[in-house]
């Protein structure tokens, strides 16, 4: 028998009398009526609620009782005296245990207007999605926070909390982790922050902390929120640091060819946040290039602007990128275009035509001639003007068109056939605009002793109906090789 001190028998007989009188109060009082308990928060409770919620598992047996606990798992880490609670209800067969998802983006948008009182455009719901990651608190934290770069105040403290309890060590791997901008293979986070001691130690440290989680080979934090606080608590100088360690590793990286564009990408990113102006250049040239060839448009866009932006910053950008600027801004237009932003795609478009040197007709027929593209993509009727201004401008003797009715000879030229465009006299609409593959002539030999047809390899929305005075339908050539 366990020998206890009068004032401690008297102690736990107390608990256990104030255990029994909860059960029995909550009994009667859900006899002839529903009755719903809530208990919110219960990683936070002291033990001796924790003991009154285990006896009434235990122990309830009659009314017409709910009882519903609701609580954090990320604050339920090892050795919490919830643990045990938990594993004895979930051997109970009367309680369920419910796991609540993080919202979607459609009910991120539905919070986000509720909270702001009027409908939430899409693009800011998008945003505050992606930084709340569907956590239901962050999203009313970011309602009315309109500088996405930072955290507000308020919360900022509260993701730094578990932070600021770590070792300094371990708060030194973190932020090197944090300026990884996502998961982080562990060999790769090895190479960033030597020296280290123990760095399986520190990592430990900080996963029991609830502050990262093992995510595949590597890791990440357990909220975007808590990166972004975390990385702003790095030094000018140590970010830089950090940084240009980033992109070295990532570089030596033996990457397989399907991931080269995902990491020029990184790479460019981590240069220009090392302040390196001149790697950054070279880097994001080469993303855009990869990513052009991995059919990423979006990505090579936004790589081709941040070349632009640093063109001016760096030595000798034409050598640097293998191209002279406008023709930069042709290949960032054309990208812009592949990802569907075609008002961007024509506003760059532009730019390279302003720039473009008006004693060289070809490189200006080819810019007015991917204007002519993109204006005919997106359904424009002007597109054929802007194709015949191309036209007018190349020189006699690079291409002789078609004339109507007529088939070029075929000779060995870098130049291909031309494209066709037609007029009819059907008034002009915009379903008008149609794509159309043309061909290239077929020299196969069941086609000898015909004519090559005047075709191009090109895809483009050729076809333009509008009114004509005259009689018969006219066909205008439009050489499309040697401007490609």
């Amino acid at each position: 028998m366990e020998a206890r001190t009068p004032a401690e028998r008297d102690e736990r007989l107390g608990v256990e009398r104030l255990d029994e009188v909860v059960t029995t109060i909550l009994e009667s009082l859900s006899a002839h009526r529903d009755i719903v308990v809530v208990v919110e928060d219960l990683h936070w409770a002291d033990p001796a609620t924790l003991d009154v919620v285990r006896f009434l598992a235990r122990m309830l047996r009659t009314g017409r009782l709910l009882v519903v606990i609701s609580y954090r798992s990320d604050d339920v880490g090892r050795g919490h005296p919830l643990r045990g609670v938990l594993a004895e209800l979930e051997r109970n067969r009367r309680v369920s245990r419910v796991l609540l998802d993080r919202l979607d983006p459609v009910q991120v948008r539905t919070q986000l207007t509720g909270l702001i009182g009027v409908e939430a455009s899409a693009e800011r719901s998008r945003a505050v999605f992606e930084r709340s990651e569907g956590v239901p608190f962050f999203v009313e934290e970011l309602a009315d926070w309109s500088d996405e770069r930072t955290v507000p105040a308020t919360l900022r403290e509260l993701l730094l909390a578990r932070y600021e309890d770590l070792s300094r060590e371990t708060q030194r791997i973190v932020r090197a982790l944090a300026a990884g901008g996502g998961r982080v293979d562990h060999a790769i986070l090895a190479e960033v922050v030597q020296p280290t001691d123990d760095l399986d130690a520190a990592l430990r440290e900080g996963i029991d902390a609830g502050v990262i989680v093992v995510a595949g080979r590597g890791y990440d934090f357990r909220h975007a929120l808590v990166r972004e606080a975390v990385a702003d608590e790095l030094l000018p100088g140590e970010s830089a640091e950090v940084h240009a360690r980033y992109a070295q590793a990532l570089e030596r990286r033996p990457t397989d060819p399907s991931g080269l564009a995902a990491r020029s990408v990184l790479v460019s990113a981590h240069w220009l946040e090392a302040h390196d102006l001149e790697q950054a250049f070279r880097t994001s040239v080469e993303g855009m290039r990869l990513s052009r060839s991995a059919f990423a448009y979006a990505s090579a866009a936004q790589l081709g602007e941040r070349a632009l932006g640093l063109w001016h910053r760096v030595r000798d950008p034409d050598a640097t990128a293998g191209m002279p600027h406008v023709e930069l801004l042709d290949s960032v237009a054309r990208s812009w275009r592949g990802a569907g932003e075609m008002g961007r795609a024509l506003a760059t478009i532009d730019q390279a035509l302003a720039e473009a040197d008006p004693d060289d007709p070809i490189r200006r027929a080819r810019l007015l001639r991917n204007k002519g593209l993109m204006l005919a993509f997106d359904g424009h009727a002007d597109a054929l003007a802007v194709l015949e201004e191309a036209l007018a401008l190349l020189p006699e003797g690079k291409s002789r068109p078609c004339a109507p009715g007529s088939s070029p000879k075929p000779r060995a030229s870098s130049w291909s056939p031309a494209c066709r465009i037609r007029r009819s006299r059907r008034p002009p609409r915009r379903s008008a605009w149609l794509p159309r593959m043309h061909r290239a002539p077929d020299r196969s030999p069941r086609t000898s002793g015909r004519e090559p047809s005047c075709t191009s390899a090109a895809s483009t929305k050729a076809w333009s109906t509008m009114r004509s005075p005259c009689a018969k339908p006219a066909t205008i050539a439009i050489p499309c090789c040697g401007i490609t």
